[in-house]
């Protein structure tokens, strides 16, 4: 067995306790290292959380007022139509005014007119009358209104003969008669009536 001396020994001790040492420095690092390797994963992950959850609340706040931004547009397109229907309806209503008032307008003009074919005068009816006769029409026409009485009747071949005046004898049927030759009725005659019929022409 090799003797080993004491010097040899301690030189060996201490290059032993060296080593130790300097491992133990290797192992301090690494577990330094591993230290700052959690703590910077734990500040990755706190990141990634804190990420997400800004995210999230980006996702959220979007939604949130893509929901109002929808919500306010359906509200605008409903105040909308509501004011096309209110505008439609207005114009409705002035269109059935203008027409209630063209037909009050129409209404007071017939009454008018009736009003005034009430109090024109009617045809006077007597057994035996001496009228003037003006026109006679094919066709059955609207008689004139005139402030003197008129006879308006269809004679025997069938033309409608209207005449002014009635008179008990003739020569009061001639005055009217000269009167309206005068005024440039040149086919007027004078004829007798019995029962609403023309009976004859009186000649001159």
């Amino acid at each position: 067995m090799p003797y080993i001396e004491e010097d040899d020994l301690i030189a060996l001790h201490k290059k032993i306790e060296r080593e130790q040492d300097s491992n133990q420095k290797l192992l301090d690092q690494i577990q330094a290292k591993n230290e700052n390797y959690d703590q910077s994963l734990k500040t990755r992950n706190a990141a990634w959380i804190v990420t997400s959850v800004l995210c999230l609340a980006i996702i959220g706040f979007g939604y949130y007022f893509n929901t109002e931004l929808s919500a306010m547009e359906d509200s605008y397109a409903s105040c909308y139509k509501k004011n096309s229907l209110l505008l439609k309806s207005a114009d409705s209503t002035a269109l059935l005014k203008s027409k209630i008032f063209s037909l009050e307008t129409e209404k007071n003009r017939l009454r008018k007119d009736l009003d005034n074919l009430s109090t024109s005068p009617s045809p006077v009816s007597k057994d035996s009358v001496y009228t003037v006769q003006v026109k006679a029409f094919e066709r059955d026409q609207i008689p004139l209104q005139s402030n003197t009485n008129f006879i308006y009747t269809q004679n025997p071949n069938l033309f409608y003969a209207f005449c002014i005046g009635i008179f008990e004898s003739p020569d009061e049927a001639r005055i009217l008669k000269k009167e309206l030759v005068g005024m440039g009725f040149d086919d007027v005659f004078v004829a007798l009536y019995k029962d609403g019929k023309r009976n004859r022409i009186i000649e001159d």
